[in-house]
């Protein structure tokens, strides 16, 4: 576990929950100074803290650990970060079959030569401390994605291609309904978004616009799911505002 990279990853997790370095401190039963002794990389921090401060953050404390452990299959990522998939049977299955299409996907790829797509390119931003300034980030970093991708100032018809055109697998399967999509970074199959195909078509389009924005943004987490109860976390306000100004 290397310390500096932990100490920014729960950085980050604190700011996109929109929470003080107090706050935190209060719920794990630590002083403030410990908070920002860990989060400088001159503290260790214990597993039971780590948990501790998984559960307030509300992320899986795998995803503080860089990328999944080789033998941790997609599936399993996806489990452990968004438990209500598995709460119906349709959603798993549906959800497992396009895992399989993705890494069938990537073997014949590989059987044919062709490299790998490696997703956009990363835009390597801290996370905000206030909406405003979340909004201001990403209305900025759609311009300058609509820029690189040659889209010019009209609307972008066919996000789904677009996506793929850029080395991510995207998809519709039936979600949860609280669940608007996906994101999910793992070696088996590199970058993919998934969309609830339940949800209307202009709905659908806003969320693949949005798990788009995790992959240029948020690709150190191994999962990002957005769902109701996780909306107001200002990486989702990110999100947001990149979809609709990427969209137009």
């Amino acid at each position: 576990m290397d310390p500096v990279e932990l100490a920014r990853q729960l950085r980050a997790a604190r700011q996109a929950r929109g929470i003080s370095q107090m706050f935190a401190a209060k719920c794990i039963g630590v002083p403030r100074s410990a908070i920002t002794q860990i989060e400088a990389g001159r503290r260790s921090v214990s597993i039971i803290e780590l948990a501790k401060l998984a559960q307030v953050y509300r992320r899986p404390v795998d995803s503080f650990l860089g990328a999944p452990a080789p033998d941790e299959r997609p599936w399993v990522a996806l489990q452990r970060a968004a438990p209500a998939l598995t709460e119906g049977p349709k959603p798993a299955a549906e959800v497992k079959t396009c895992l399989k299409l993705f890494r069938k996907g990537v073997e014949l790829q590989d059987a044919l030569g062709v490299e790998r797509g490696y997703g956009p390119p990363a835009r390597d931003m801290r996370v905000p401390g206030r909406s405003g300034v979340a909004v201001a980030q990403a209305e900025a970093a759609a311009d300058e994605e609509r820029l690189r991708l040659g889209a010019g100032l009209a609307p972008i018809r066919d996000i789904e291609g677009l996506i793929g055109s850029q080395g991510v697998w995207a998809a519709e399967t039936p979600l949860p309904d609280d669940i608007s999509g996906l994101f999910l970074r793992h070696p088996e199959i590199g970058f993919a978004i998934l969309v609830n195909s339940t949800h209307a078509y202009h709905r659908k389009r806003f969320s693949f616009s949005h798990e788009y924005a995790h992959a240029l943004f948020d690709r150190d987490r191994t999962v990002s799911v957005s769902a109701r109860d996780n909306a107001s976390q200002l990486i989702e306000v990110r999100a947001n505002a990149f979809a609709t100004a990427l969209l137009m």
